[in-house]
């Protein structure tokens, strides 16, 4: 179990890294008016398509608010977050040899940290199960498109150094808000899986990927023959973005 909690350790965070360039490619390569559409379709898509392999955060601020409201463990947001910087460097890479790169603009501090609340309290709505699985990254890419337009900004640090802000708002606002709005939703969310499961995800959940090992929550384990039928089932934190 060891070994293979390892290896899938790694395929998170590789899983990250391809993310997240994909996502900062998404935000330097289309023009405005169309950048908000593209970052939020290509994150829903990437949601549905990474969400059992590392969560798809994309997104340092979204890791850090995880991590803070004990939603991922520290090392695996560690190692997320180096994931994302590395994706975000290859897009800084690859963009110019597409198309030629525009200057770019942060929005407002306040601006930054507002957007990413949009993000981070639907994410850990998702995590809390208060947002059935099939309709989670519809969800999560909706809030990232809502904040991208309300706030015109960039609501992520990792496309934020992609796209030459370091020195900005748009690499400390977006960390800023998670720390608020993270610690906010612990209030009104609980700690538990306290919202039932509809039954199309009861199904899923106990074929897809049953017996696998995740860095951020423990396997299934297999029920003994001799177990009562009626015995409550094991649960884990669901998955995030």
């Amino acid at each position: 179990m060891g070994d293979l909690l390892k290896r899938q350790t790694l395929q998170a965070g590789l899983a990250e890294l391809v993310g997240t360039l994909f996502l900062a490619l998404a935000a330097l390569l289309t023009p405005a008016p169309y950048t908000a559409l593209a970052v939020g379709l290509t994150l829903a898509a990437f949601v549905y398509a990474l969400g059992d392999i590392s969560g798809c955060n994309l997104n340092p601020a979204v890791t850090l608010g995880l991590v803070v409201t004990r939603r991922l463990p520290l090392a695996v947001g560690v190692l997320y977050l180096v994931a994302q910087l590395a994706g975000a460097a290859l897009a800084r890479l690859l963009a110019p040899l597409i198309a030629p790169l525009p200057p770019y603009a942060a929005a407002s501090p306040a601006g930054e940290v507002v957007g990413v609340g949009f993000l981070v309290l639907t994410v850990l709505a998702v995590s809390t199960k208060f947002v059935p699985k099939s309709g989670s990254g519809i969800a999560i890419g909706a809030a990232l498109l809502a904040g991208l337009l309300a706030t015109r900004g960039v609501l992520n640090p990792a496309i934020a150094l992609a796209m030459g802000l370091g020195g900005t708002p748009a690499l400390w606002g977006p960390l800023v808000g998670a720390l608020v709005f993270g610690p906010l939703a612990l209030l009104y969310l609980p700690s538990g899986d306290k919202k039932p499961t509809p039954a199309t995800d009861k199904k899923a959940a106990g074929t897809r990927g049953a017996n696998r090992a995740h860095p951020w929550r423990p396997a299934a384990k297999p029920v003994s023959p001799d177990r009562s039928r009626t015995a409550s089932p094991i649960t884990f934190t669901a998955r995030h973005k």
